[in-house]
């Protein structure tokens, strides 16, 4: 678990529980507004895919929201899953690091 003790939390998830449901938008009918395969989005969705910056910009036209709130969720995702699968590695490797690896 990260240090900030919070579970990852996928940017599909947010997707999923914030726009997709409550409006009762199907993956077909946003994927046809993106102009995207849904195959593609059905990956998203299912968490099996990432957010690029290509679709956050696509996704914040669309919901009125902005590519900045989709890749920082994205990141924020990244960063948690390799901090629980390598935290001690991530916290421990600065400072193990010798002066020969410090640049001049």
């Amino acid at each position: 678990m990260s240090k900030s003790k919070m579970r990852p939390v996928h940017p599909a998830e947010i997707h999923k529980e914030e726009f997709l449901e409550p409006p009762g938008i199907t993956i077909a009918v946003l994927a046809r507004s993106l102009n995207e395969q849904a195959c593609d989005l059905s990956d998203l969705v299912m968490q099996k895919g990432s957010v690029s910056p290509e679709l956050a910009n696509k996704r914040s036209i669309y919901l009125k929201t902005s590519p900045g709130f989709w890749l920082n969720l994205q990141s924020t995702d990244d960063l948690r899953k390799a901090e629980s699968e390598h935290g001690h590695r991530l916290e421990t490797g600065s400072s193990q690091r010798g002066t020969a690896d410090r640049p001049r």
